[in-house]
């Protein structure tokens, strides 16, 4: 039995994804455990999360980079599968589950996009959201990961504003 991948390789595989994705051109930004970790929290997380815009033409480049990654599971996809008046993901199973959203309690992208921060990676800029709009986010979630993480978030909030202060 192979040992499970390492938290360092786990992220260095979501962000080969997230990389590649945002030189395929997909319009989008990272959410969930992922975008927790970027904001300054660690912790452990075995998927991706990714909030799209709608727009046909982005959903279009997403399922075209989709086809190529891992067994190309994805390829069975339509735009009409991201139905843009329901909450809710589409799971795609590969060496890790990616869960793709289109509106996140009742929002796009685009109501996220003035706050979004980027990480650097080689040649890319990867979008992902802001604590302040990820605590939004999990605001109704009754899962404790989601409490702990809007906790741990707060702490990451007034450690920034205390050093934006000094």
């Amino acid at each position: 039995m192979e040992n499970p991948p390492s938290p360092k390789e786990t992220l260095s595989q979501f962000e080969k994804l997230l990389a590649d994705l945002a030189r395929a051109g997909v319009d989008f930004a990272v959410v969930g455990g992922v975008a927790v970790v970027l904001n300054g929290f660690n912790r452990n997380t075995n998927d991706v999360d990714i909030l799209v815009d709608s727009d046909p033409a982005n959903l279009t480049r997403l399922l075209d980079y989709l086809k190529t990654w891992g067994e190309g599971w994805a390829r069975e996809l339509g735009i009409s599968d991201f139905n843009t008046t329901e909450m809710g993901s589409i799971r795609i199973h590969e060496e890790f589950d990616l869960d793709v959203f289109v509106r996140m309690r009742e929002r796009s992208l685009n109501d996220f996009r003035p706050r979004l921060r980027f990480l650097q990676s080689d040649d890319v800029r990867i979008p992902y959201l802001s604590a302040e709009d990820l605590i939004y986010c999990k605001a109704t979630s009754w899962r404790e990961k989601d409490q702990l993480d809007i906790s741990a978030l707060k702490i990451v909030i007034d450690r920034e504003s205390n050093r934006s202060k000094s």
